[in-house]
């Protein structure tokens, strides 16, 4: 059996991965006046996603690393 998450705020074991996913960037070429709008040709940047960060399902805690930044590598998180 592996390791397990415990939730230091809220003691529950459930831990989501969040990702950005690719960026899609579309020029908005015509806005009517009812505030529907005309794209133009979209771009997609990226071909993958990453890890944002990891956070409690129960209650959105984020595991931070030693210099209060986000954790968002694997065996970062595992320390």
């Amino acid at each position: 059996m592996g390791l397990k998450f415990t939730c230091p705020k809220c003691g529950k074991n459930k831990l989501d991965c969040v990702e950005n996913v690719n960026t899609v960037n579309s020029e908005i070429t015509d806005i009517d006046e009812e505030g529907n709008f005309e794209y133009g040709e979209m771009i997609i940047t990226g071909d993958y996603s990453e890890v944002s960060h990891f956070e409690c399902v129960d209650c959105g805690f984020i595991p931070q690393d030693s210099t209060d930044s986000d954790i968002n590598d694997n065996l970062d998180l595992v320390e």
